[in-house]
């Protein structure tokens, strides 16, 4: 369970990222943490806080589902 909370937290992590996200990607392509970055700094709305409790919500949705289904320990370790 160590391994699926630490993949967990990366994943979340990876989400604050901005400075790499507009590094690295193409002027054309707007990633959601360069997306998210320039609606907040246009305006006040907690629209925000919303769509970062969706995507919580939807990785410990998918998380329970794997667990649910296959195990986490199959999955992310690679037990039989």
């Amino acid at each position: 369970m160590a391994v699926a909370s630490r993949w967990l937290l990366a994943f979340i992590n990876s989400f604050d990222e901005v400075t790499m996200s507009i590094f690295v990607t193409s002027p054309s392509t707007v990633t959601l943490p360069v997306r998210m970055y320039m609606y907040a700094t246009e305006s006040i709305d907690p629209l925000m806080a919303a769509v970062s409790a969706l995507m919580v919500a939807l990785t410990a949705c998918a998380m329970v589902l794997l667990d649910r289904v296959y195990g986490l320990d199959r999955v992310l370790v690679g037990k039989k």
